[in-house]
């Protein structure tokens, strides 16, 4: 019995200290996607009230897995390479999307009639996406433009 409880206590600690590698190892901006992510999901949950839907939360989630399976992509593009590549794609992905987040921050705050900051107003910019067709070739083409929430500036 003795002997079971010291294999599971190894086990358990080879594990915990495989997460906690992993997790310390996380570039910032990776870290930073999880916690916009969260305040996103708080603050939609806040600027719902009374109409919130779960068929749109869930649409909504799965697009949450969705940046995390392009944040993994992008981490194992980098690993498995066979040409080095000299920059954290990851973690470039992750900051895009944390750019995404913080859009919707602001915009589950105008809803409740919350003016987002100046500073945050005149940073974040959105990106649309639209397709451009030439003959047979079609072009996906990413526009940025000021956000406009109450207030405008």
């Amino acid at each position: 019995m003795n002997e079971m409880y010291a294999h599971g206590k190894a086990y358990a600690a080879i594990l915990l200290g495989a997460a906690a590698g992993l997790i310390a190892g996380l570039h910032p901006l990776v870290w930073g996607l999880f916690y916009f992510q969260l305040i996103d999901i708080i603050s939609g949950l806040i600027a719902a009230k009374t109409s919130w839907s779960s068929a749109f939360a869930n649409a909504g989630m799965q697009k949450k897995v969705m940046m995390w399976l392009y944040v993994l992509t992008g981490h194992l593009l980098k690993t498995v390479s066979p040409v080095p590549i000299d920059f954290p794609v990851d973690a470039m992905i992750a900051g895009y999307y944390c750019v995404v987040e913080c859009i919707s921050i602001m915009e589950n705050g105008a809803k409740l009639g919350l003016d987002a900051p100046a500073p945050l107003k005149k940073i974040v910019t959105v990106f649309t996406k639209f397709t451009v067709q030439e003959g047979d070739t079609t072009t996906t083409v990413m526009k940025t433009e000021k956000i406009e929430t109450k207030g405008g500036q």
